[in-house]
């Protein structure tokens, strides 16, 4: 992954000057720790549930729970222009360390480098993000010999744990559109999921993890329909990526083409609203697995909307459905998730939140085996300011799958997760 990190960066760096333009400027910068303690009632994410044709014995411990321990540390610098115009950049870098409990082999460090950057001038605006994820952990994933094979979803909370480096980065440079001119924005985004594992092959639910990524270019054009309403047209296209199995030919690649509609909508302060739509079009290469056409098409979206009912609350909600490559290898399915939170400050220290979502993977038309997998999740959090610096923060998350296809119930799971601890400022 290291190999991706300087290009990455290098573009935001790039974008951050791009444009012409002198201006004072703050520079803020803080530091950040944090220890906490948890308990994950189901680290595998594997219930009691049939084991699979062949199998006499489980590989994988059913609901083996464990406490968890975390410490980390970052750092976080923020350039704010004195005017209107001018360049914004913000930095952040933090490392965290989980250690499990008799687990030690799903111990994990990871490191999170982030760094954006805004300019305004004359009109123009040109953004500019990159992210980099590298975990250290474990090379293997787990043997999973219920029926149904892996978890839903290819197991995430586990493959969080194993060794990777996931890069992102998103390039934008447009005009906003004002009275009746049209405004226009160009932009660039790019993914990949670079995995550090040994690839196991085993008689049956071996978890293994496949590089993947994508990368997409896009035109919008855009129209006040009224002074808070933008009308968009969009074009969007690119390219996913996934490897091969050791040995094999077989993957998901595929070429996108995404045209579409976007409605922008700012109605107050306390409400915003936008909403993006359009056919998804996909052709597959001829890696493609067998009963998977070359050619699909099915419908693209994603709506966000911001309520403020209040000066202390806030109502969020977010939908969208694409088509997503999986990270087990030779196999896509359409992404389809839905998330509803509120979040309340009750005075000047205390503040707490609730969060609904909802998860759906469909492998129907994009995979040899058929999955189609459910997850929910149900989180209250929480954080009480004691001092300037000091804040006790404590959450409790419960997650519970289900499955749609007969005599996979190995792919069902349900977990709890409660963590708490103290977080430092500087």
């Amino acid at each position: 992954m290291n190999r991706i990190a300087p290009p990455l960066f290098a573009a935001v760096l790039g974008m951050a000057t791009a444009l012409p333009g002198a201006e004072t400027a703050v520079w803020q910068t803080n530091l950040r720790t944090e220890t906490r303690a948890g308990y994950d009632t189901n680290l595998f994410l594997q219930d009691e549930a049939p084991l699979a044709p062949g199998q006499t014995q489980r590989a994988t411990p059913v609901r083996a729970g464990a406490a968890e321990w975390i410490f980390g540390a970052g750092a976080t610098a923020r350039r704010q222009p004195a005017g209107a115009d001018g360049t914004k950049v913000e930095a952040e870098g933090s490392l965290t360390w989980h250690r499990f409990e008799g687990w030690a082999g799903e111990a994990h460090r990871d490191l999170r480098l982030r760094l954006g950057a805004r300019r305004v001038a004359g009109g123009l605006v040109a953004e500019a993000r990159a992210t980099l994820l590298d975990v250290a952990g474990g090379d293997t994933g787990p043997v999973y010999n219920a029926a149904g094979g892996t978890p839903s979803i290819g197991a995430e909370p586990v493959r969080a744990r194993r060794a990777q480096g996931v890069g992102t980065l998103f390039i934008a440079i447009g005009r906003a559109p004002e009275g009746g001119a049209w405004g226009w924005r160009a932009h660039a985004t790019a993914s990949h999921q670079d995995f550090r594992t040994r690839y196991r092959s085993e008689p049956y639910g071996a978890a293994n993890f496949l590089d993947r990524g994508q990368a997409l270019v896009g035109l919008d054009l855009g129209r006040k329909l009224a002074p808070a309403t933008t009308l968009w047209a969009t074009l969007r296209g690119g390219r996913q990526w996934q490897a091969n199995p050791p040995g094999k030919r077989e993957n998901a690649t595929n070429a996108v083409l995404r045209p579409g509609l976007g409605l922008e909508e700012t109605v107050t302060s306390a409400w915003r609203f936008s909403a993006w739509a359009g056919p998804d079009l996909r052709r597959f290469t001829g890696a493609r697995c067998a009963g998977v056409a070359r050619d699909r098409a099915m419908p693209f979206y994603e709506v966000q909307a911001t309520w403020m009912p209040g000066p202390r609350d806030t109502v969020t909600a977010a939908a969208r459905q694409t088509i997503s490559l999986s990270g087990a290898g030779r196999s896509a399915y359409r992404d389809t998730s839905g998330e509803l939170a509120w979040s309340r400050r009750a005075g000047a220290r205390l503040e707490h939140a609730v969060r609904l979502a909802r998860y759906e993977a469909d492998f129907g038309g994009f995979a040899t085996t058929p999955r189609h997998d459910l997850i929910n999740t149900a989180a209250l959090t929480a954080g009480w300011r004691a001092t300037r610096r000091w804040t006790l923060e404590v959450g409790l998350t419960r997650e519970w799958t289900q499955t749609r296809i007969p005599a996979t119930a190995g792919r069902s799971y349900e977990r709890w997760v409660g963590r708490g601890g103290w977080v430092s400022t500087w």
